[in-house]
């Protein structure tokens, strides 16, 4: 039987430095950062005879080490993958909540790009021939008389102030819209100063009262 070339005066030096290297490539979050290789080359080490004395109990020690330290990466590893699970569930049901209310809302930056909106807002507002879009702006659907005063709109509606008017603008045909805007939530938590964050949301239904959907 060949002899095993981690024995021998140097080993202890080779396996500590190895494990070292796996714990702290664990420690910075690589996913091969505990490969079989050092536990492999300790667990031969320690199943053998000492040649160097305290060989064994270094093996040993620097083993258990890479063991538990492994099991504290799965363990945050599992419930990394728990946490990513629940934001993705809740997502889909913001999202369903979002498509079920009873009017047209859409959320746009200050500038009138589309940053989401509902089901009812993309069938309200669009047309085969111009569909609503996400990332595209809202202005464009507006006659260029009425552009300087929707984005002055935006912009204080973005900054907390209330607003409702009717038009026919934005609806992709002559159907009287009523809207009203205000600040999105998400400047609740955000610089609404900033224009470059502030955000206004949109509600929009048929100034006539006719269902649409």
């Amino acid at each position: 039987m060949k002899d095993n070339p981690l024995a021998g005066p140097l080993a202890a030096a080779v396996i500590e430095t190895t494990a070292a290297e796996r714990l702290r490539a664990a420690a910075d979050g690589s996913p091969d950062a505990l490969g079989a290789p050092a536990l492999a080359a300790l667990m031969r080490l320690a199943a053998q005879p000492a040649k160097v004395p305290g060989e064994v109990t270094d093996a040993l020690r620097l083993l258990h080490e890479l063991l538990v330290h492994q099991h504290e990466i799965e363990m945050q590893r599992d419930e990394l993958q728990l946490q990513v699970q629940r934001i993705e569930a809740d997502r889909v049901s913001e999202r369903q909540r979002f498509d079920a209310l009873p009017v047209a809302v859409l959320e746009v930056d200050v500038r009138s790009i589309v940053l989401r909106a509902n089901l009812r807002a993309l069938a309200l507002l669009g047309t085969d021939a111009a569909p609503l879009r996400v990332g595209h702006p809202l202005l464009h659907r507006w006659p260029a008389e009425q552009q300087l005063p929707l984005l002055a709109a935006l912009r204080r509606a973005a900054k907390g102030e209330a607003l409702a008017f009717e038009t026919t603008a934005g609806s992709g045909g002559d159907v009287p819209l009523r809207w009203q805007a205000g600040p999105a939530p998400a400047n609740v938590d955000e610089d609404a100063g900033n224009e470059e964050h502030a955000r206004a949301v949109l509600a929009v239904w048929p100034s006539n009262g006719s269902q649409y959907g």
